[in-house]
C-alpha cells in the first residue's frame, strides 16, 4: 500500500522536474532572443537608423519647424 502511493509521488516529481527543465530551456531561448533584439534596436537608435514615431516624431517636427522659422 505504501509503495503504491510512492510510485505516484515519484512519477509526479519526475514529471514536474522534466516539465520545469523543458520550460526553463524554452523561456531561456525566448529571453535570449528578446535581449538580442533589444540590443539591436538600441544600436540602430544610437546610429540614427530608426523611424520617427510616437513622442519623438512630435519633437522632431517641432525642431524642424523652429529651424525653418527665421531668427529675429
Amino acid at each position: 500500500m505504501i509503495t503504491y502511493s510512492f510510485i505516484f509521488i515519484i512519477e509526479f516529481m519526475l514529471l514536474w522536474l522534466m516539465s520545469g527543465f523543458w520550460l526553463m530551456i524554452h523561456y531561456t531561448n525566448k529571453v535570449r532572443r528578446f535581449i538580442l533584439l533589444e540590443q539591436q534596436k538600441a544600436i540602430h537608435c544610437v546610429q540614427g537608423n530608426f523611424a520617427p514615431t510616437g513622442i519623438y516624431a512630435i519633437y522632431q517636427e517641432l525642431a524642424e519647424r523652429d529651424a525653418r522659422r527665421p531668427r529675429r
